[in-house]
């Protein structure tokens, strides 16, 4: 009987021990300090051993994570302590002035206003609320676009660069090409997108690329059956809009006297 008693004492005394034996164990993973193992295990769990249940940010880190890719401790120095009686998640989640300054100056000061996923800190969505204040981080377009007005000062920079902050549209997604089958690509070998009219060429521009604006002319110049007709426009017209004299190229043919 003193045995049975026994195992029944040990038995019910079981669960009071187990939870000690748990408050002690939380206790010792609640802070990590660099060169700390984890849970006292002889295997160092990086952030792949994070990712077994927080998986969204996991995911989020591996796809977006940028420069955040880095051991998640090296952050979350204190985890698995959210109290709700407490109440004490902004105290023990990692604050971005901790590693980070102001990068983008003391304007933008929130971090989380932009950068609204620390674990995605490169994937930036809706940045209307900076839409007056492209500028101060990306002056040299501002600039251009002052300095060179075109249809493109007038709209607003969410206007092309929409969806995600550093988009890069194609310029068809607005504009016709020159001629039919032009390849996209080359709109920007002649128009700056920031001063499109700003024009520039080389020798080497498709002829075709001026018919659209001078027909006339490119019509006299195909069926021309001189040897300006086997010379391209931009050889003689190094600059858009650019009369060149014909003394430019040819000498006096005529004797003056």
């Amino acid at each position: 009987m003193r045995t049975v008693d026994s195992l029944r004492g040990r038995v019910a005394g079981l669960p009071a021990t187990l939870l000690l034996a748990g408050l002690l164990l939380f206790g010792a993973v609640t802070t990590w300090r660099p060169g700390r193992t984890f849970m006292r295990s002889n295997r160092r769990h990086d952030r792949g051993e994070c990712g077994r249940c927080h998986v969204v940010h996991f995911q989020a880190l591996k796809a977006n994570g940028g420069k955040h890719r880095f051991d998640c401790r090296e952050c979350h120095q204190v985890f698995h302590a959210y109290n709700p009686r407490r109440n004490n998640y902004p105290a023990i989640m990692p604050q971005c002035g901790a590693c980070h300054e102001l990068p983008h100056g003391s304007k933008f000061a929130e971090c989380l206003s932009c950068h609204n996923n620390p674990h995605a800190p490169r994937l930036l969505q809706d940045l209307k609320h900076l839409s007056n204040y492209c500028g101060e981080c990306h002056r040299g377009p501002a600039e251009e676009l002052a300095k060179f007005p075109s249809a493109h000062t007038k709209q607003p920079c969410a206007a092309c660069h929409s969806q995600r902050h550093g988009r890069i549209p194609a310029c068809a997604e607005c504009h016709q090409p020159h001629f039919a089958g032009q390849a996209a690509d080359t709109c920007l070998a002649c128009h700056p997108v920031h001063k499109p009219l700003q024009i520039g060429f080389t020798a080497t521009t498709e002829p075709k690329t001026c018919s659209t604006c001078h027909a006339e002319a490119f019509g006299q110049w195909t069926a021309t059956k001189s040897k300006h007709g086997k010379v391209n426009c931009t050889v003689c017209h190094t600059r858009h809009a650019l009369v060149p004299a014909c003394t430019d190229c040819h000498k006096a043919p005529h004797d003056p006297r």
